[in-house]
């Protein structure tokens, strides 16, 4: 017997948007999990979203022959930045091939305070550029965050923002809208630049940036094109 996916208390017009915390809605998910269990819905400003919070559940839902992947709400906003890249290509994933630091500290003197978040992201993301991409971002080398640690940390937020936006004040806030596009554009001109480098002349090195545009489909022999390469790129 089917019954109802549980769902908090809407408000018309807003429906749970009060349910979700503004600064951290990590807190509100984990929240309402434990008190709805392994499955339930939240009405976010018109749309209908499904969460569901146990190993069994996602694994039943990632078969293939009774579900379909959708992208759909900040995701879809996500195709922005990196189009059909892995996690947010339309359809079927054109390619998935079998993916498998050295790193740089200043000091900045006795006196300079030292903010542990500020200073894991820049070792994240020095890693991940170094390791997947054999590129050195030398995020130490300077006090302030690296352009490109901006410019992916304000769309992340600003996406998280707009799920609890109406459409009309998200329609008319075009400093918002300036900001996250150039964003968008000063990330994609950094992977370009990066696999424009790669490829001319050619260098030969083991990471992930020469796998996905020599590696191929073992079904179709299709290989990820540069825009491909260069979106996935965005998301490692």
């Amino acid at each position: 017997m089917s019954v109802p996916i549980p769902q908090p208390s809407t408000i018309p017009f807003f429906g749970n948007v009060t349910s979700m915390e503004r600064e951290i809605p990590l807190r509100s998910f984990q929240l309402l999990a434990k008190t709805y269990g392994e499955i339930f819905q939240l009405t976010l400003l018109e749309q209908m979203v499904l969460f569901v919070n146990s190993y069994e559940l996602v694994n039943e839902l990632s078969d293939g022959s009774r579900f379909k992947k959708r992208v759909t709400g900040a995701l879809r906003d996500v195709r922005n930045l990196v189009g059909d890249a892995l996690f947010t290509v339309l359809g079927t994933v054109a390619l998935t091939p079998s993916w498998p630091s050295r790193l740089t500290s200043n000091s900045f003197g006795p006196n300079a305070i030292i903010d542990p978040s500020d200073d894991f992201t820049r070792v994240a993301l020095d890693t991940v550029a170094y390791c997947s991409m054999s590129h050195r971002l030398n995020s130490f080398y300077s006090e302030p965050q690296p352009e490109f640690a901006i410019a992916m940390a304000d769309p992340l937020k600003e996406r998280s923002e707009r799920l609890t936006r109406p459409r009309l004040p998200q329609a008319v806030m075009y400093g918002k809208t300036a900001k996250y596009q150039a964003d968008i554009k000063k990330m994609k001109d950094l992977a370009d630049e990066i696999v424009s480098t790669r490829k001319a002349p050619p260098i030969p090195k083991h990471d992930l940036l020469d796998i996905m545009p020599n590696s191929r489909d073992p079904k179709t022999n299709n290989g990820l094109s540069s825009r491909l390469v260069s979106d996935n790129g965005c998301i490692f």
